[in-house]
């Protein structure tokens, strides 16, 4: 499956969704390229503009997994902005870890991942004692 470039930046955007790209959910991805054979690059302003969203209720808790998900897994498709891996990838691990348990996301919670973020921080579990 090759999908085009554009389509893939509005899904990054929060434009559109897993369903509006063409494919039932997020597994159908993983054996899918990029229509120039570019890799999408995530920046902390796109999870930063996720969890403003969410916090605002611009989009659900679905939503939002449905686009961590897909970010984090299909890495054919995504790549992470070296410049902050780590932190990006700290980040995002926390947020997968929403559709375990009774994990939940608070305004307080989102202000620690937004800042950490925007200072290119690292986080772990220890992050959140503070």
């Amino acid at each position: 499956m090759i999908i085009k470039n554009e389509i893939l930046e509005q899904f990054k955007n929060l434009f559109i969704t897993i369903e509006e790209i063409g494919v039932p959910n997020s597994y159908e991805m993983f054996n899918a390229e990029t229509a120039s054979g570019q890799m999408i690059q995530i920046e902390p302003e796109n999870v930063i503009v996720l969890l403003t969203k969410y916090k605002n209720n611009e989009i659900d808790k679905k939503r939002l997994l449905e686009w961590v998900n897909t970010v984090m897994f299909v890495d054919n498709l995504f790549v992470y902005n070296e410049n902050f891996l780590f932190c990006l990838i700290s980040v995002m691990a926390m947020l997968e870890e929403l559709d375990e348990g009774d994990n939940e996301l608070t305004d307080k919670v989102i202000e620690k991942y937004i800042y950490a973020l925007e200072n290119n921080i690292e986080i772990d579990y220890n992050y959140f004692k503070n």
